[in-house]
């Protein structure tokens, strides 16, 4: 046992706490931190702690930034004023603190369990990598593959823990967005349309044979859909259109042998009604965000929690579990409330991005999908002892779990994740794969419009920028930094990287050279820049900063000059500047249920109120004449659109139906000359897995 400060360290249970509360921490985190308590004021030099931490892995420095920034996350320590961690600039860190070592028996103390992190130790290489996933798609698609639940302690075992999950057979390609009915005998599921990209709502009856298609003309969207009490018809979620508000989600009703869809609720999603049928639970959406909303036979309604999505009953109708996190994008937490309002508690402890949530039937745990390791997998959270445990890990994206009513069956989506570069002579034009990854976080064009700089990899397998050479197909990796966005200098010659600090306190952009210099931060701060884009005459950068509590569209001197706040209090992807550098546009990202932000706009880059071009869209690029901008749409159809500065209505420039544009579109990128080239980056497919219980 370890003390220093409020905080104790107990090495044997491996569990901090502070005053004798329990302090959240990951493995990696709490194995670096016994490492600098157990030699406090001693350099320990980062190989060490690396060797230390990842003893079977390699792993690269930015895991160990990482691990250390979820140290003094939990010690509450500043990396600027350290109280504890200190970093010693290119050597390693050192513990301030006085540490006093007691020893103690285990029984004597008693602390919450260490939340589970996924182990990396087959990670060794990004060759690696890519032949670990292959194996494990091989198997996948045969004889399944056995999944088991890493570290942390528990009461009893989770549900599904270690359990073979195979693909459902028998159903069309693209299926999501599983629900059982009420007595677990038949199945529905949202599937992809491969004729006209549709998402429509199916019924699978028991074995997964003669499926059944139950809407036509209809974009089932938004959460997974849910059955009523008593098994006669299910709740789905689309999006309307409205010129003024932008998207709106709306609930609509179908009997479960099809019929004639029926609105029940606007503005409004996730419907979940109690097993007794006296009470719905949905989502009201509005401009600020999502509430939890209790809607009791009698019409009268009641906010519960807020913010809250994807809320879900319990079983006996005493809980009603959620969670903060945005489906369509944004970290949060699980939550459990009554039905009153009451009684409102989180159960995990690491803020995260979550896909989808279920209760087991005996209400003792609920499921969940999340992106805490970059990745999305399945997690189970017990609601008394708050125990978080993962049931997945492996190459694909898993989300929204359901469970069948007699406990024995779990079926989830699950993806696997492709993505593809794809050029065009022109939008409209038939288009060639120039590039293929298993996952790519953002792609960028150079000025000529030759060379195309990506960013491949994901946060736990460590992302990476490169230079791909479009016409001989030589490729060339740049710099160590851990980044997520990039874009290129107007002259060409460096790429302007978004990248953590050398703290992880923050998010900085660098400069990295294409010449071989080291990079060099070129505007630092304490927020993070979630896109960004510098002007024509390389003098300014416009970009979206956020902190914690807001975002703002800034434009920022790149020399030292001045900063001007163009716009406020909406969500801004997708910046760009114009290529005569009197407009910005940007996005409100895809399908935003902040109907203030949905949208592609235009603001002035002197400053003014920014003008929505068109109701939804997302990606965009801009014309070189800059009297209009190319952007994909996503609820009103898919494919490649074009719009003018004039605002008229947008004109479809590429169908959905040619291959292979269409499925969904994460980048434009617009080449030069009179008849520029077109650039998209495409990904994503999915699948129906079911885990059985017992082998």
């Amino acid at each position: 046992m370890y003390q220093f400060g409020d905080f104790e360290l107990d090495t044997g249970r491996r569990v901090m706490t502070r005053l004798g509360e329990p302090v959240p921490l990951g493995e990696r985190g709490f194995s670096a931190l016994q490492s600098l308590v157990e030699r406090p004021g001693e350099v320990i030099g980062k190989r060490e702690l690396m060797d230390t931490v990842w003893p079977d892995a390699m792993v690269s420095e930015d895991s160990l930034v990482k691990a250390i920034a979820d140290v003094r996350h939990a010690l509450d320590d500043s990396p600027a004023d350290p109280r504890f961690v200190q970093t010693v600039y290119r050597r390693g860190y050192r513990f301030l603190a006085p540490v006093t070592a007691v020893e103690k028996l285990a029984s004597d103390r008693r602390g919450a369990a260490v939340v589970p992190q996924r182990n990396h130790a087959a990670r060794r290489s990004r060759a690696a990598v890519g032949f670990l996933a292959t194996v494990l798609l091989m198997t996948l698609g045969g004889l399944g593959v056995r999944h088991l639940v890493s570290g942390g302690a528990s009461p009893e075992a989770a549900p599904f823990q270690g359990r073979t999950y195979r693909r459902i057979a028998g159903l069309p390609e693209g299926a999501m967005k599983p629900a059982f009915s009420p007595d677990g005998g038949l199945l529905a599921a949202v599937v992809v349309d491969p004729a006209t990209r549709e998402h429509a709502l199916w019924l699978i009856p028991p074995g997964g044979s003669d499926p059944l298609r139950l809407t036509r003309g209809i974009d089932v969207r938004g959460p997974s859909p849910t059955f009523s009490a008593d098994g006669s018809h299910i709740y789905f979620t689309t999006y309307s259109h409205d010129d003024h508000r932008g998207v709106l989600p709306q609930v609509l009703e179908i009997p479960v042998l099809g019929g004639t869809p029926r609105l029940i609720l606007s503005g409004a999603s996730a419907v979940s009604q109690a097993l007794d049928g006296r009470a719905l639970a949905y989502s009201r959406v509005m401009e600020s965000g999502s509430s939890v909303v209790v809607r009791a036979a009698n019409g009268q309604e009641s906010t519960v929690a807020e913010p809250g999505y994807w809320p879900r009953w319990s079983p006996d109708g005493s809980w009603i579990a959620y969670t903060t996190s945005n489906p369509e994008g944004g970290d949060g937490d699980v939550w459990v409330v009554h039905p009153d309002g009451t009684g409102r508690r989180k159960l995990t402890t690491n803020a995260t991005q979550v896909y989808g949530l279920c209760w087991t039937p005996d209400g003792r745990w609920i499921l969940f999908a999340s992106k805490l390791h970059s990745i999305g997998d399945l997690y189970a959270v017990s609601v008394d002892a708050g125990v978080e445990l993962q049931i997945t890990t492996g190459p694909g994206e898993c989300s929204a779990p359901a469970v069948s009513a007699d406990g024995e069956k779990l079926v989830f989506a699950y993806a696997v994740l492709t993505a593809a570069v794809y050029q065009a002579e022109a939008p409209g034009r038939p288009s060639t794969r120039v590039l293929s990854e298993q996952v790519i976080q953002d792609i960028a064009l150079a000025p000529e419009g030759r060379r195309l700089a990506v960013v491949t990899g994901g946060v736990s397998s460590g992302r990476a920028v490169s230079v791909v050479d479009l016409e001989s197909g030589d490729r060339r990796s740049l710099s160590g930094l851990d980044a997520s966005r990039l874009r290129w200098t107007p002259d060409g010659r460096a790429l302007l990287v978004a990248a953590p600090s050398p703290d992880a306190s923050a998010e900085w952009i660098w400069t990295v050279p294409l010449d071989g210099g080291l990079p060099a931060p070129l505007v630092r701060g304490t927020a993070r820049w979630t896109s960004f884009d510098p002007s024509p005459d390389g003098t300014r950068l416009a970009g979206a900063r956020c902190t914690a509590t807001h975002c703002e569209l800034a434009v920022v001197g790149i020399d030292g000059g001045g900063e001007q706040v163009l716009s406020s209090g909406r969500r801004y992807h997708d910046v760009r500047w114009s290529p005569d550098g009197r407009w910005i546009a940007f996005t409100g990202g895809d399908r935003p249920q902040d109907t203030v932000s949905s949208g592609l706009w235009v603001v002035a880059a002197s400053g003014g109120e920014p003008r929505r071009l068109a109701p939804d869209g997302a990606r965009i690029a801009w014309l070189e004449d800059s009297r209009g901008l190319l952007f994909a749409r996503f609820e009103t159809d898919t494919g490649l659109w074009r719009v003018g500065l004039d605002a008229a209505a947008p004109e479809r420039v590429q169908r959905p139906l040619e291959d292979p544009w269409g499925y969904r579109i994460d980048g434009v990128e617009l080449g030069p000359g009179s008849s520029p080239t077109v650039t998209l980056l495409i990904t994503e497919s999915a699948a129906l897995y079911e885990v059985q219980r017992r082998d």
